[in-house]
């Protein structure tokens, strides 16, 4: 028998699981990309995920979390960023998919599809009609899930971490009413 996932919206209460989660993910994510640099990860996991940074952030009027849950245990999260444009997405009404984690044992289980949809429905509420999100260009298993459920590739960009020069892939979701 499969458990059933909940997806709940985040408040300021969550933070503490939330910086926990994202540290973990990230790097569950990310670390590899970080050989011969971990102090730089760690430096940038410790300045990412405070709580402190992850309490303010969700108090941010423009800011809505989602957890996911099985088990009441938090495996996944995702962030969306209201008014947020992309100088290769631009409009009146943008949002971003700023965030979106998963366990790396709860891949391929529905739980990013589920994030990605609240997202979305969230995003036509206020009234947004694209929304973007980066993802790393070495991370074809992503960038081909966006693909399969109607994200487009319009370009790359690039994001440093410490000495470390990450390219990604800028992808848009047109969003109808």
């Amino acid at each position: 028998m499969t458990n059933a996932l909940i997806i709940r919206l985040a408040m300021v209460d969550h933070a503490s699981a939330l910086a926990s989660l994202g540290r973990a993910t990230f790097k569950q994510a990310f670390a590899h990309l970080f050989q011969d640099h971990d102090e730089t990860l760690e430096r940038y996991l410790e300045q990412t995920f405070t709580l402190n940074k992850i309490a303010k952030s969700l108090l941010k009027p423009n800011n809505k979390y989602w957890l996911a849950l099985i088990d009441e245990k938090l495996i996944g999260y995702a962030k969306l960023k209201l008014r947020s444009s992309h100088p290769l997405c631009r409009g009146r009404r943008i949002g971003q998919l700023q965030k979106i984690y998963v366990d790396s044992t709860e891949i391929g289980g529905g739980v990013g599809r589920a994030l990605v949809k609240i997202i979305e429905d969230e995003a036509r509420r206020q009234l947004c009609d694209r929304l973007w999100l980066s993802v790393h260009e070495g991370n074809a298993q992503a960038r081909g899930f966006y693909e399969h459920i109607g994200w487009r590739d319009i370009g790359q960009d690039t994001f440093a971490i410490g000495e470390l020069q990450l390219s990604y892939r800028i992808m848009v979701r047109d969003l109808e009413s």
